[in-house]
C-alpha cells in the first residue's frame, strides 16, 4: 500500500537481520500472523485447544519474547495439525522452527503408547518439565519435592558466598558499627550513620542525576579538601578555578563581562607565574611530593583493629562460628587471642627478645590498648611498630600460604620497616636545627647564609639571609615573611630570594649555606612536578643554571 493505493506485489530479496532496528517490530508482525493461522484453524474446527476448566476460556498459544507455547489435545491428529500449521507459517515467511530445541510436554493422564506415537510423528523430543521462564520454574500439576529443588540450590549458593565473605578479610566485619561511627579522638573512624535523622546525610538536597553519580560527587567534594592548587604557568581560568585557595572569583563578583570570560591567571597575576614550564595542577596536601596516597593508613587501621581486639585471630573466628577451634596455629597449645598472637606465643617471644625487647614488664600488660600505648612510649617505638606489623604478616603467611619466614629474615624485614617509619616521621616533622656558624676565612668567593624561623610548625614564618665577602664583611641582606606555612617553605624561599639578590648584584661565584639537610636534598635531586614547592625548586635550579 502506498498513499492508500495498492501497488503491484513483489518478493523481498533479503530476510531479517539481527541488529536491524525494524527487526523487533517485524518479528511481532510475524508472530501475529502465526496467531491468525491458529485462530483460523480453531474456527474451522481443526485445532482442539485446551480448556483451563469445564466452562473456562480456551488456551491455544502463549507468545513470549523468544519462546512459543502451543496447546492442543494429546492426539496424533492434533500433532499433525500443529505440524502443518508451522509448515504453512514457514512457507509464507521463511522462518523455520528449530526441531532440536523444541520440546513436547504431556499431562500425567496420557498413556505411554499414545505418547510414543505422537513423539514419533513430530520428531520432537519429550520433556518431563516445563523448566524455567524467565528464571523461575513453571509449575504444573501437584507440587512435588523436585519442584522446590531450585530453592535448595539457590540457598546453597548464598550460603557458600556468605562463607566466602566471612573468611575473606574484605568481607568480614571486624569492628562494630557503633565503634567506627565515633570520632577519631574517641577511637572511631568518623563513618556517617546513614539511617539516623540527626545526621547531615539524610538532610542533604538531592540533585538531578543517578544515585551512582551523586555518590561520586559527594566523595569528590570531600576529596577536594585534601588537595592544594599549585599555580605554575598560570593557564587556569581566572574566574572559574580556585587558584587562590579562597574560592572561585566568579562567586565573589556580581557578574563577569563576556569579553573577560576567557581570561587566564597569567593575564593579571604575572608574579605567580615565574616558571612557564610548570603546569597548573592539584597536589595532595598529605605528602610534600604532592602525590595522593593512602598507604600510611594501612598501619593505622591495623593498630586500630588491634586495640579493639578485632583482628581475625583463631579466637575471634571461632567466637563467630567460622572456625571450629581457637588454638594458635604456631604453638597449638593456647587460644590465639590478640595478645597471644602478637606477644605471648613462645615463638613470638623469641622474635621480641631477638630485637631487644627482653624486659619482663613488656609482657605484663593484659589489655591490647595499654600494651600498645606502653610500646609507643619506648625510645625504640619504630622497631616496636614494625615488629607488631611483621609478626602479624608472618602469622598470615603461615596460615594462608603455609610459608614459614625464618627468624633472621623476619628480623631484617622488621629493621627495614622500622627505618622506613623513622624516615617518614623525620621528613614530616623536620625543623631548622640551630648550628654555630664558623667563618672560613681565606677564600675568594662570596658567601650566602640563609635561615628560616617560625612560631610553631606550621606557624607564622619568616626568612632572611646575608651575603658576605671572603673577609666576612656584610655586602647585602634581605628578609621577608610568608604568613602561616611550614619550615620547609621558609628555608626554600630564603635560598631563592638570596640567589635572586646575588644575581641582581652580578655575583656569579657564590657559596650558599643552609642548615636544612632536606632542602639541600630537594635542590640537588630532580624536581617532581607534583611537589608542593615545585615552582620554587625549579626557579632555584634555573638561577643556578644561568651563566
Amino acid at each position: 500500500m502506498w498513499n492508500g493505493r495498492r501497488l503491484p506485489s513483489f518478493t523481498p530479496t533479503k530476510g531479517l537481520r539481527q541488529g536491524d532496528p525494524l527487526s523487533p517490530y517485524l518479528f511481532v508482525l510475524c508472530m501475529e500472523f502465526l496467531s491468525h493461522i491458529i485462530i483460523k484453524n480453531i474456527d474451522d474446527g481443526l485445532w482442539k485447544p485446551v480448556r483451563l476448566s469445564r466452562n473456562g476460556p480456551p488456551l491455544f498459544h502463549l507468545f513470549f519474547a523468544d519462546d512459543v507455547l502451543l496447546f492442543a489435545k494429546a492426539t496424533k491428529s492434533q500433532a499433525l495439525i500443529i505440524g502443518s500449521t508451522l509448515k504453512r507459517f514457514a512457507d509464507y515467511l521463511g522462518l523455520k522452527v528449530n526441531i532440536t530445541k523444541s520440546k513436547v510436554f504431556f499431562s500425567s493422564t496420557i498413556r505411554r503408547g499414545k505418547i510414543s506415537s505422537i513423539v514419533a510423528s513430530t520428531n520432537i523430543n519429550r520433556t518431563l518439565s516445563l523448566e524455567k521462564y524467565p528464571g523461575f520454574p513453571m509449575m504444573h500439576g501437584r507440587l512435588q519435592r523436585r519442584d522446590f529443588e531450585f530453592l535448595e540450590e539457590k540457598i546453597s549458593k548464598l550460603l557458600a558466598s556468605w562463607q566466602h565473605n566471612l573468611l575473606n578479610k574484605a568481607g568480614l566485619h571486624l569492628v562494630g558499627w557503633d565503634k567506627i561511627t565515633k570520632p577519631k579522638k574517641l577511637g572511631g573512624l568518623v563513618f556517617k550513620q546513614k539511617y539516623i535523622k540527626e545526621e547531615i546525610l539524610l538532610n542533604t538536597t538531592k540533585k538531578p542525576g543517578s544515585v551512582t553519580w551523586n555518590t561520586i560527587m559527594k566523595a569528590l567534594s570531600a576529596l577536594r579538601e585534601g588537595f592544594h592548587f599549585l599555580l605554575g604557568v598560570g593557564n587556569s581560568s581566572l574566574w572559574f578555578t580556585n587558584w587562590s585557595g579562597n574560592g572561585k572569583l566568579a562567586n565573589q563578583v556580581i557578574f563577569v563581562d563576556i569579553h573577560d570570560l576567557e581570561m587566564r591567571v597569567r593575564d593579571v597575576y604575572i608574579d605567580a607565574c615565574t616558571y612557564p614550564s610548570v603546569n597548573d595542577c592539584y597536589t595532595w596536601k598529605g605528602n610534600l611530593n604532592g602525590i595522593y596516597t593512602a598507604r600510611d593508613e594501612k598501619l593505622k587501621f591495623f593498630l586500630w583493629t588491634m586495640i579493639h581486639n578485632s583482628l581475625p585471630t583463631s579466637e575471634m573466628l571461632s567466637h563467630r562460628g567460622i572456625l571450629q577451634g581457637n588454638l594458635c596455629p604456631r604453638c597449638n597449645t593456647l587460644a590465639e587471642t590478640t595478645l597471644h598472637c602478637l606477644r605471648d606465643c613462645d615463638f613470638v617471644q623469641i622474635i621480641w627478645k631477638s630485637i631487644g625487647f627482653s624486659d619482663l614488664n613488656f609482657f605484663q600488660e593484659d589489655d591490647s590498648y595499654d600494651w600498645l600505648r606502653n610500646g609507643l612510649s619506648f625510645p625504640s617505638m619504630f622497631i616496636f611498630l614494625a615488629a607488631v606489623w611483621w609478626i602479624w604478616r608472618a602469622r598470615n603467611a603461615l596460615c594462608l600460604n603455609s610459608e614459614l619466614i625464618p627468624l633472621f629474615a623476619l628480623k631484617l624485614r622488621i629493621m627495614d620497616y622500622a627505618l622506613l617509619l623513622r624516615n617518614c616521621q623525620s621528613n614530616l616533622h623536620e625543623t631548622s636545627i640551630p648550628k654555630l656558624v664558623k667563618w672560613n676565612a681565606g677564600g675568594t668567593d662570596m658567601i650566602l647564609n640563609v635561615e628560616g624561623s617560625s612560631i610553631g610548625n606550621p606557624g607564622i614564618y619568616g626568612f632572611g639571609g646575608l651575603i658576605r665577602n671572603a673577609d666576612g664583611a656584610c655586602v647585602h641582606g634581605f628578609f621577608g615573611n610568608l604568613g602561616v606555612t611550614n619550615i620547609l617553605h621558609a628555608e626554600l624561599m630564603a635560598i631563592y630570594k638570596g640567589l635572586l639578590l646575588a644575581w641582581e648584584l652580578n655575583i656569579k661565584d657564590l657559596w650558599c649555606y643552609s642548615d636544612s639537610e632536606m632542602v639541600i636534598k630537594l635542590i640537588t635531586e630532580p624536581v617532581d612536578e607534583w611537589h608542593h614547592y615545585a615552582t620554587i625548586l625549579i626557579n632555584i635550579k634555573e638561577i643556578l643554571g644561568k651563566d
